[in-house]
C-alpha cells in the first residue's frame, strides 16, 4: 500500500471537520466561520477525543495562504471609489467606534497587568467589526434593505481600512518592540506614501491593460493573472517593509476598479473559501478549552464590553451623525460582535510570538460569543427600538429630530474650504507621486548605471538626475502651476477679502514644487548645487508648455480609468446622488426582480407602484443601459435591477412583493424535477394508433413532448405535428412523470 503524504491526510481531516461543524452551524443559521474554529478545536493538539493533524508547520503555510486571499478578497469587495463615496455619518461612526473601543481594550489589558505591546493587541482585536459576519446575517434575515444596513456596510468598508492599517502599524510595532512616537508617526507617513503611489500607478495601468487584453482573458488566464498580480504585491509590500496581507488588500481594492474586478472575485472566491477556512481551522487549532475554563471572567467581561461599548459608541456616533433613532439603534446592534480581523490579528501575533497563547485564545472565544448573539440582536432589533423610544421623554426625542433636521439642512461649505480642500488633495497626489520617483531614480536606477552598466558615479550621477527630472517634471510643473476648481477661484478672486487666500495658495505650491526640485538635484548632483538649480529651472520654465501637456494627457487618462463607466464603482457615484437626494426618513434601496415575477412585464402605471406600496421607482438598470428616472410607460422586465425610495415601511412592502418572484421560481424548481425523458410503447389496443401526434395531445394530457420515434429498427428525430403513430412504436418523450403513467392506461 503506497503511503500518502501526511499533508494530504491532515487536509482531508480538516476539510471534512470542517465541513461537517459549517453544516451544523449553517443548521443554527450561525456563521460558518464558528463551525472552522469547532473544527480546529476538535482537530487540534488540544482535543484528545478526535484524531489530530501531524505536519503543523505545511497547515501554517497554507493558513498565511488563506489570510492573504482573505485580504485580496475583502479588497475586492472594497473598492477605493466607495470609500470616496461613503458619507459622513459612517465615517463619524467608524472613528468613534473603533477609537472607543481600541482605547478600552488597551485600558483594561493595561489595568490587569499585560505589557504594552500585548495590550495593543487586544485593543486592535476588539476594535473591528466582522464584515463577513455582518453581511451574511443581514442577508440571511433579509434586512439588506432596512436604513440602517446601509449606513452599516459604509461603517464597513472605513472598518475594512481601518484594521489594515491596525495591522501594518502592529507588525511595524512588533518588529520595533518599543513604542516611539517617531516611528509610529513615520510608519503612518510610510503607509499612506506607498497606498498613494500605488493607488495612482494602479488605476493609470491597470484599467488600460485589463481593455486592452480582454479578448485574451477567459476564465482559466483572468484567474491566474488575477492571483499573480495579488502575490506580486504581497512581495513588494514585504521587500517595503509591510505586512503582505496589505499588499493582497491593495491589489485587490485595484482590481476591484476595473470591469474584471466581479469576475476575478467570482473566480478566486473557491480558492478564497479553501484556504480560507484551512486558516480559520488553524485558528481553532490554538484554543485550547481550558483557557476558556481558567479566564472565563475575562472572556466574560470582554465580551460584554464588546456587546455593549461597540453599540454604545456606534448609536451616539450615528445621533451625532444625524441619524433618526430607530437607524442609529439598529446600526449599533449590528455593529456588537468582532470578527475576521480579530483572527488575523492573533494570527499575526501568534506568529511574530509577542503574545502569549491566553491572550489570541480569549479574543477569540469573545468573538465566538459576540458572533453568536449577532443574528439574535439583530431579531430583537424592532421590539429593543420600540421600548427604547417609549422610554426616551418626549423633549429629547423632539430635541434630537430637530437636530437632525437642522444637520440635514446644511448645504456643503463656503468656497473657499472647497477650494483649500481640492488643492490640497491635488497637491498630496503631486508630492507623493514626485517623491516616489525621486527615490525610486536614487535608490533603484542609480544603483543600475553604476552596477550593472559600469558606469563611473561621476557620470552615473548627472544622468541618473536628468532622467529622474525628464520623469518627475510633469508632476512638478502641476504642483507649481495647477489651478483645480477655477470656477470657484474665479469667484472668490472677484471677492477682494478672499484674493490672498488664492495667492497664499499659489504661493505655497511653488514654494513645495521648488522644495522637491532642491532635494531631487541633492540626491544626484556631482557638481554645485546653485548651478543644478539654475540650469534645472531654466530646462523646466524652456519645457513649460510640454510639460503642461504631458500632464495634461496623464491627468485625463488617470481621470478616464478612474471615472469609467466599465469599472465596477462607476455605478456608485449617480447612486451616491440620488442617496444624497432622498428627503426625510426616505432611503434608496436596490432590488432584482426575480426571473418568474408573475408581474414582470407590466408597466409602472399598470402595476401601480406608488399607489401601491408607497414608493418611487428613482432608477433602473437594465444591462448596460441606465434608465433614470423611468416613466409610467417604462416597463420592468426579469433581470432588472431596481432603485426605490421611499420609507422603511413602503420598502418592505416592495420588498415582499419581489419575493413573490422568488416563491414562484421555487414551486417552478419543485415542479420541473418531475419531468424526465421516457420511452413510451404503443400497444395494438391503444387508442394512439392512428392518430397523428398533434391529435395524441401529449402535450395537453402528460405536458410532454415528443423527441422520437423508435419503428421497426428506423429511428427519426422530432417527428412533426402531423406524424401518424402506428402499433410497436416506440415513442420517446419528455413529460411528467406521474401523468406520463395515465397515458399508459389509453
Amino acid at each position: 500500500m503506497n503511503h500518502l503524504p501526511i499533508l494530504i491526510v491532515d487536509l482531508a481531516l480538516i476539510l471534512t471537520v470542517a465541513a461537517a461543524a459549517a453544516l451544523f452551524c449553517r443548521w443554527l443559521k450561525q456563521p460558518v466561520v464558528l463551525g472552522y474554529l469547532v473544527a480546529g478545536i476538535l482537530v487540534g493538539p488540544h482535543f484528545t477525543f478526535f484524531p489530530s493533524i501531524v505536519d503543523h508547520s505545511s497547515v501554517k503555510s497554507w493558513a498565511e495562504i488563506g489570510v492573504i486571499f482573505l485580504l485580496f478578497s475583502i479588497g475586492l469587495e472594497f473598492s477605493f471609489k466607495k470609500l470616496m463615496n461613503v458619507g459622513g455619518s459612517a465615517l463619524l461612526i467608524a472613528s468613534l467606534e473603533t477609537a472607543v473601543m481600541f482605547f478600552a481594550g488597551y485600558t483594561l489589558a493595561r489595568s490587569i497587568g499585560w505589557k504594552p505591546l500585548e495590550s495593543l493587541y487586544l485593543g486592535g482585536m476588539v476594535s473591528i467589526s466582522s464584515t463577513a459576519i455582518i453581511y451574511r446575517t443581514l442577508t440571511e434575515l433579509n434586512l439588506k434593505q432596512k436604513k440602517f444596513s446601509k449606513l452599516v456596510l459604509g461603517v464597513l468598508v472605513i472598518e475594512d481600512l481601518v484594521a489594515v492599517l491596525v495591522i501594518v502599524l502592529l507588525t511595524t510595532l512588533t518588529v520595533s518592540k518599543q513604542l516611539e512616537g517617531g516611528e509610529l508617526i513615520e510608519s503612518v507617513l510610510s503607509l499612506g506614501f506607498f497606498l498613494t503611489v500605488w493607488i495612482v500607478l494602479g488605476t493609470f495601468f491597470l484599467p488600460s491593460f485589463l481593455r486592452f487584453t480582454r479578448s485574451f482573458l477567459n476564465a482559466e488566464t483572468l484567474v491566474i493573472l488575477g492571483v499573480g498580480l495579488c502575490l506580486a504585491m504581497v512581495l513588494i509590500a514585504s521587500k517595503a517593509g509591510f505586512a503582505p496581507a496589505l499588499g493582497a488588500f491593495v491589489m485587490g481594492s485595484l482590481l476591484s476598479e476595473t470591469l474584471e474586478g466581479p469576475r476575478i472575485e467570482q473566480l478566486v472566491a473557491p480558492v478564497r473559501d479553501l484556504f480560507s477556512a484551512v486558516f480559520f481551522v488553524s485558528i481553532g487549532m490554538l484554543l485550547d478549552p481550558s483557557i476558556a475554563v481558567s479566564h472565563w471572567k475575562l472572556i466574560i467581561v470582554i465580551s460584554v464590553g464588546v456587546l455593549t461599548l461597540k453599540p454604545l459608541a456606534s448609536f451616539v456616533g450615528s445621533l451625532l451623525a444625524g441619524q433618526s433613532v430607530r437607524t442609529s439603534f439598529g446600526a449599533a446592534l449590528c455593529l456588537s460582535q468582532i470578527g475576521e480581523f480579530s483572527f488575523i490579528i492573533a494570527s499575526l501575533g501568534i506568529r511574530s510570538k509577542v503574545l502569549r497563547p491566553e491572550i489570541p485564545a480569549v479574543a477569540i472565544f469573545v468573538s465566538i460569543v459576540t458572533s453568536f448573539m449577532t443574528p439574535y440582536w439583530l431579531r430583537l432589533s424592532d421590539p429593543l427600538t420600540d421600548r427604547f423610544e417609549s422610554l426616551l421623554p418626549a423633549s429629547w426625542r423632539e430635541a434630537l429630530k430637530r437636530y437632525a433636521s437642522q444637520l440635514e439642512r446644511v448645504q456643503g461649505e463656503s468656497h473657499w474650504k472647497e477650494l483649500l480642500q481640492a488643492h490640497a488633495f491635488q497637491a498630496f497626489m503631486h508630492i507623493t507621486i514626485s517623491l516616489a520617483l525621486i527615490l525610486g531614480g536614487r535608490n533603484l536606477f542609480l544603483p543600475f548605471l553604476t552596477g550593472n552598466l559600469g558606469i563611473t558615479p561621476r557620470f552615473a550621477q548627472p544622468a541618473g538626475g536628468m532622467a529622474t527630472l525628464f520623469l518627475a517634471a510633469p508632476f512638478l510643473w502641476a504642483l507649481a502651476m495647477g489651478r483645480p476648481r477655477r470656477d470657484v477661484e474665479q469667484a472668490l478672486v472677484r471677492k477682494r477679502q478672499y484674493r490672498w487666500i488664492v495667492f497664499l495658495l499659489h504661493l505655497v505650491r511653488i514654494g513645495l514644487a521648488l522644495g522637491l526640485l532642491a532635494f531631487l538635484i541633492t540626491q544626484f548632483a556631482s557638481f554645485t548645487w546653485g548651478l543644478s538649480f539654475v540650469v534645472s529651472l531654466g530646462v523646466l520654465a524652456f519645457l513649460s508648455r510640454r510639460l503642461d501637456r504631458g500632464y495634461r494627457w496623464f491627468e485625463e487618462r488617470f481621470l478616464t480609468n478612474w471615472e469609467s463607466e466599465d469599472a465596477t464603482g462607476a455605478i456608485e457615484t449617480p447612486l451616491g446622488t440620488i442617496e444624497k437626494l432622498t428627503p426625510w426618513d426616505a432611503h434608496l434601496s436596490e432590488f432584482l426582480i426575480p426571473p418568474h415575477h408573475p408581474e414582470a412585464g407590466e408597466t409602472l402605471e399598470a402595476m401601480k407602484v406608488r399607489e401601491k406600496f408607497g414608493v418611487s421607482v428613482a432608477l433602473i438598470e437594465r444591462g448596460i443601459r441606465r434608465i433614470m428616472a423611468p416613466s409610467r410607460k417604462e416597463r420592468i422586465f426579469p433581470g432588472d435591477k431596481v432603485f426605490v425610495i421611499g420609507p422603511e415601511e413602503a420598502i418592505a412592502k416592495f420588498q415582499a412583493w419581489v419575493e413573490l418572484g422568488h416563491q414562484e421560481e421555487r414551486t417552478l424548481e419543485i415542479t420541473n424535477e418531475q419531468y424526465r425523458l421516457t420511452p413510451f410503447r404503443v400497444g395494438s389496443e391503444s387508442k394512439f394508433v392512428g392518430a397523428t401526434i398533434a391529435e395524441s395531445q401529449f402535450r395537453e394530457r402528460a405536458g410532454g413532448l415528443v423527441v422520437g420515434v423508435e419503428r421497426g429498427g428506423d429511428r427519426i428525430l422530432n417527428p412533426d405535428s402531423k406524424f401518424a403513430i402506428q402499433a410497436g412504436d416506440l415513442i420517446w418523450i419528455v413529460a411528467d412523470k406521474k401523468r406520463l403513467k395515465e397515458l399508459r392506461g389509453l
